[in-house]
């Protein structure tokens, strides 16, 4: 705000000789100007100016409101006329109009006083105020005039200025550095606090060359040519020099300065700071030393050392890895590292480098790399980033060993460990074949016997007793090559929609005369309405079986054995309880692993192997289910739980079921089959349940009987004689359109596979019943017929 300024001479607007007063306008005889009215002319002069012009009488009353006032406050002069000047004056600034008007009364005039007034909308706006008392030509005082010159805009800019200038001195005192201004003859104008903290010397000290005098005496002469020729050529200025502080102690400091210069190119200013690097120059230093340090160290290491920086590109290789590849590390540096790798492994390094930056992670690879000797080598690389103390990448550093004989020397492990695992696979695939194949005629003819009507009825169950012992034993043999399968990835299943409520019935009925032996209760309740699981009937078959079968095995005489079904929407669950051995805490956590029996289940007259469970909880997880196991302790039984997901829905709401079994159709059958005792007993069982057979013992035989007759469907072994099954298997496909299946003691993954290849539709693995045969023979014939419809003129 500016002051107030009084003044006694001259008055703001210059009295006319004599007023008229009919119309409250100033006029004089001598201004009246020919054809126009005195009173009118002085009002046009009036309305002509762009400020505000306004008079009020004694009383304080408006009596003159020229045009300029209605543009700058918006109120007209109708609405003004009469009305006291207050009513634009801000209700804060009222005592401040009231030592305005002090002034007045002393007849004194006012000249620009900076000060805020209302607008009729009601907005603030600064105006410049000039008023004077309104004298006639005799002087005497008929009232005051008041000009109004808006300032708005100047005031902003002011404000806007010292706020500029505000901000930039709160700024230049924050930053680190000591900061600087000069003129543009390079007299010094302005330092920051900063700099009088540190150097203790006043502006007064500073004044003249006294800023050079802290520089130190060895550069002073250096400094004060630089600083006159940036000045005298208006380039920008800069030295490092060492800056005395306060405490008398020099430190290096980076001076910097640029200049500023006006619309017309004149340096009017120069800015300058100077930035404190002592400990950055004393940082690089023993960065130096520290570098010189790590390549000794890393010069005189058994192994290879390399670092990167945050762009990729290597800058350093210790001289194991230059003496490696025969170059000098100039020349390593200008090629690519890549280029020595091996073409077979380049790909992978690269990406394993790549995604290493991309994640700031250390990282591993074996690659081959180009000895100087043009051999390529294994190395075992490892990099770890490096990161700095604030957490910035600087790149990688790495190393290296060469484990080249190391991995010759586990490849030929590895294949011997291979040639061993496929030389067992091969024992126990013929141990069972050779166990399977007698079993097989065996097996046939007790389940036919055993629902014979012309046989009596303890022979019946001599035959069922001798099924379930060949069952049995067929068993152990599976659990033996399904473990195989296990360990090495390959079990296959096959999954349908299906209730397992019979399965749990169909293994107690196989239980039947253990739990009649031991006069075992079985309690089961399952939960209706009958759930559907998506499951491999017979290896969930195989799970019941295994879990009661423990149940049995480890319950006394005169035990319970409680089964329980649960089901929501989205599992079903069976809990499994006994009243038997149980299972003690040291137990628990190994029950599920393979050859583990606890210290009283292992004794003799328990029997068993150990694989059961473990096998069965394999099963459960290829299912996506979840089995486990709860004990109190020895002799307090045990449950166990198994949960499955149902199967799902289809879009009507509904299980999508199997198919129903095919039903019975007599087939003109060609049996395949060298052990003589199967083949005769086989080709007996299929002939009295109505199939026309004809048998062959030899690949030769099997061809010829095939060329002279109409056959259906081809059952065969694959060892025979004078071939291979599968080669058998081939020609009837393609010289008659034969379906077929392998019958053969050989069950494992790979012996599947050769048979589907080979042209079969199923594989049953020996020893198997008829009446498991006879429904597959009908699904694969059924199915033949279907394709043989959809593809008519395919031969």
């Amino acid at each position: 705000m500016s002051p107030c300024v009084a003044q006694q001479d001259p008055p703001g607007i210059i009295a006319p000789e004599r007023l008229t007063s009919s119309d409250n306008s100033w006029a004089t005889e001598e201004q009246s100007v020919e054809g126009t009215p005195p009173t009118d002319f002085l009002g046009l002069i009036v309305n002509s100016f762009s400020h505000a012009i306004i008079s009020e009488d004694l009383d304080g009353r408006i009596t003159t409101w020229n045009s300029g006032a209605e543009r700058l406050l918006g109120f007209s002069m109708e609405e003004m006329t009469g009305h006291a000047l207050s009513k634009i004056v801000p209700s804060d600034r009222f005592d401040e109009d009231g030592h305005l008007r002090a002034i007045l009364r002393r007849e004194e005039s006012i000249t620009d006083f900076e000060t805020e007034r209302i607008t009729k909308e009601g907005h603030r706006l600064w105006v410049s105020v000039s008023a004077s008392p309104l004298r006639t030509a005799d002087g005497e005082i008929l009232g005051t005039a008041f000009i109004l010159r808006d300032i708005t805009a100047s005031k902003r800019t002011q404000s806007n200025l010292v706020a500029s200038e505000e901000r930039f001195r709160m700024l230049a005192n924050t930053l680190p550095q000591l900061v600087w201004m000069a003129e543009g003859d390079g007299t010094m104008a302005w330092y920051n606090q900063r700099w009088f903290d540190y150097t203790g010397k006043t502006m007064e000290e500073l004044q003249g060359d006294g800023w050079l005098e802290l520089y130190h005496p060895d550069c002073r002469q250096e400094v004060a040519g630089k600083w006159q020729h940036s000045v005298a050529s208006g380039t920008p200025f800069e030295c490092e020099c060492p800056l005395r502080g306060a405490d008398g102690t020099y430190r290096r400091f980076l001076t910097r300065s640029v200049p500023l210069r006006d619309a017309k190119g004149m340096v009017t200013y120069w800015f300058g700071t100077s930035t404190d690097i002592t400990e950055r120059i004393e940082a690089e230093a023993a960065m130096r030393e520290s570098e010189e340090r790590f390549r000794h160290m890393a010069d005189a290491a058994p192994v290879i050392i390399w670092l990167a920086g945050p762009d990729k590109r290597f800058n350093y290789f210790n001289k194991a890895w230059l003496d490696f590849t025969g170059h000098t590390l100039d020349e390593e540096l200008d090629i690519d590292w890549s280029d020595n790798i091996h073409p077979e492994d380049l790909n992978r390094c690269l990406e394993t480098y790549s995604n290493a930056f991309k994640r700031y992670q250390t990282f591993e690879m074996e690659y081959r790399l180009r000895h100087h000797t043009g051999e390529y080598r294994w190395l075992l690389d490892r990099g770890t980033p490096r990161m700095t103390e604030d957490g910035s990448f600087e790149g990688y550093i790495g190393a290296a060993i060469d484990i080249h004989d190391q991995k010759l020397a586990s490849e030929s492990i590895r294949k011997a460990n291979e040639s061993a695992s496929r030389a067992k696979d091969e024992f126990l695939a013929a141990l069972s074949h050779e166990l399977r194949t007698p079993l097989s005629p065996v097996l046939m003819l007790a389940a036919a016997m055993e629902h014979s009507p012309d046989l009596p009825a303890q022979t019946r169950a001599d035959c069922a007793m001798i099924r379930k012992n060949i069952e049995l034993e067929a068993r152990l043999i599976d659990d033996l090559l399904d473990l195989t399968r296990i360990t090495r990835g390959k079990m296959v299943l096959r999954f349908e929609n299906l209730d397992p409520h019979p399965l749990i019935e169909h293994s107690l009925e196989i239980l039947r005369g253990d739990l009649h032996a031991k006069q075992i209760q079985v309690d089961a309740s399952f939960c209706t309405p009958s759930p559907y699981v998506c499951a491999d009937s017979v290896r969930l078959q195989q799970v019941f079986w295994n879990i009661l079968k423990n149940a049995v095995k480890f319950t006394p005489s005169g035990g319970r054995i409680t089964i329980r079904s649960y089901s929501d929407y989205r599992n079903w669950r069976v809990d499994i309880s006994d009243t038997g051995l149980g299972i003690t805490p040291e137990e628990m956590p190994q029950i599920f692993n393979a050859f583990s029996q606890g210290k009283e289940a292992a004794e003799p007259r328990f029997g068993g192997v150990g694989l059961g469970l473990a096998i069965t909880a394999h099963l459960v997880h290829e299912h996506r289910g979840k089995i486990w196991a709860e004990s109190k302790g020895r002799d307090q039984g045990a449950t166990f739980h198994l949960e499955i997901p149902l199967a799902p829905l289809t879009n009507s709401g509904r299980v999508k079921l199997p198919p129903p079994p095919p039903k019975r159709v007599p087939l003109r059958v060609l049996l395949v089959e060298d052990h003589e005792a199967s083949r005769v007993t086989l080709q007996r069982l299929l002939t009295h349940r109505g199939h026309s057979v004809s048998a062959a013992s030899s690949l030769a035989e099997a061809r010829s009987i095939a060329d002279q007759g109409t056959f259906d469907i081809v059952i065969s072994d694959l060892g025979l004689p004078d071939g291979s099954g599968h080669e058998l298997m081939r020609d009837l496909k393609a010289k008659h359109r034969l379906c077929g299946i392998a019958l053969s003691g050989y069950g494992m993954a790979s012996d599947l596979k050769q048979s589907q290849e080979a042209g079969f539709q199923d594989h049953l693995t020996k020893p198997v019943d008829v009446n498991t045969l006879e429904q597959a023979m009908l699904r694969v014939w059924n199915a033949s017929q279907v394709l043989l419809k959809l593809r008519p003129n395919q031969g």
